[in-house]
């Protein structure tokens, strides 16, 4: 039984299928029949359930008046075009808006993407800058320790040369614009030993007691004008260029050249200057030349 009914299922799906190309058949008849008969299977199908309902009209030519009906029929047309034409224009006003929309959404969408490109092209030059300050840092902090490491060296070519001189002479006192101060100048000794506290705003530059060309050849060395400047002016400059300095620039710098580097900023500039100053060859004149008075 279970298998009787599988098959009429079957079937019946055949059947059914078979019955759907029906009104194409009546079609193709139909023009076979009469050639001007063009019905789609469509027409076919409503014109056989009309008839069948007993609701169909009869045809034009037969009609008691045929002129009516082709009135009749001549409005519907024309109503029925009328009514595709309306659907038409809304359709194409619904496309010409949506159309509008997504243009004015690429525009919206290409203006956020610029936007966006131009805020990333800002932070990359940001980024290039910084770099390019951190370059620049860079390489001054490594023209400085170039410097340090060279007067260090020059420093210490200056304290082995003190090695064969008689112990009375490393006894000597600087004295800078009436400002004495005494230290043993002991090859084993460092500026280190000079007595911070006493440096104040109002203790002279030790740079004071260089030569003219001395203060020029040191402001050159540190990339400064010195063009028509006297010996004051040249000092000003170099005070400028100490002042530009860091806590961390003056500490690492007071390591470098073996001074005290616990001090204040204005302790720290002065012990280099000294330093600085004790490297050039009308330093140790003035000194002599002080000796020489007392």
């Amino acid at each position: 039984m279970q298998a009787h009914a599988l098959a009429d299922i079957e079937i019946n799906y055949e059947v059914e299928r078979v019955r759907a190309w029906r009104f194409r058949k009546v079609s193709e008849y139909m023009r076979r029949l009469n050639k001007d008969a063009l019905f789609s299977a469509t027409a076919c199908r409503e014109r056989y359930n009309v008839l069948q309902s007993g609701t169909a009209l009869i045809p034009t030519e037969v009609d008691d008046d045929p002129d009516t009906r082709r009135a009749e029929l001549e409005t519907f047309r024309e109503t029925r075009e009328q009514a595709r034409n309306t659907e038409q224009a809304l359709k194409d006003l619904k496309d010409t808006t949506d159309r509008k929309q997504k243009n004015e959404s690429k525009t919206k969408n290409a203006e956020k993407a610029v936007e966006i490109a131009n805020k990333r092209a800002q932070k990359e030059n940001e980024k290039a800058q910084r770099a390019m300050s951190r370059a620049a840092a860079a390489q001054v902090r490594a023209q400085r320790a170039t410097e340090h490491a060279t007067a260090r060296s020059q420093r210490n070519k200056q304290l082995k040369g003190q090695k064969n001189v008689p112990e009375s002479k490393f006894k000597t006192r600087t004295s800078i614009k009436k400002k004495t101060v005494t230290f043993d100048a002991n090859p084993n000794d460092t500026l280190t030993q000079l007595n911070t506290r006493s440096i104040t705003v109002d203790t002279p530059d030790p740079r004071g007691a260089l030569s003219l060309s001395d203060l020029g050849k040191m402001c050159a060395d540190r990339g400064l004008d010195i063009a028509g400047k006297l010996k004051e002016e040249l000092i000003t400059e170099l005070q400028d260029a100490d002042s530009e300095w860091s806590v961390n620039d003056l500490k690492k710098m007071c390591r470098v050249k073996g001074l005290n580097a616990n001090g204040s900023k204005l302790q720290m500039r002065y012990h280099l200057a000294l330093a600085a100053a004790q490297l050039m060859p009308s330093f140790g004149d003035s000194v002599e030349d002080e000796d020489m008075e007392e």
